[in-house]
């Protein structure tokens, strides 16, 4: 793609005072591209994912069931009475226009 090499810094591995630990080998060290994963990666992911949560509610997806896709699904009647009458539709009206 576009051939770009990255030399991630490697950071010097700290340890515990003894005074602190009794086990002289039990600090963990994190690779340069796992540290960018753990504190850049992750958290921008989880950003995202609370932002779309946010943006786009679960109401939302009633509205997938007037998908072509999705027609043929049993549980759509039930999503597009709750639909009609969140817009103050008839819902027996809706769900009838849908069978068609």
């Amino acid at each position: 793609m576009l051939n770009i090499e990255a030399e991630l810094p490697t950071t010097r591995q700290r340890k515990a005072p003894r005074r602190l630990d009794d086990n002289a080998d039990s600090g963990t060290t994190l690779s340069p591209l796992d540290s960018i994963k753990v504190k850049f990666y992750y958290p921008v992911i989880d950003r995202l994912i609370e932002e779309l949560k946010q943006r786009f509610p679960l109401d939302l997806m009633e509205f997938s069931s007037l998908l072509p896709c999705h027609f043929g699904a049993l549980d759509n009647e039930p999503k597009l009475h709750r639909l009609a009458e969140r817009y103050q539709m008839q819902p027996e009206v809706v769900v009838s226009q849908w069978r068609l």
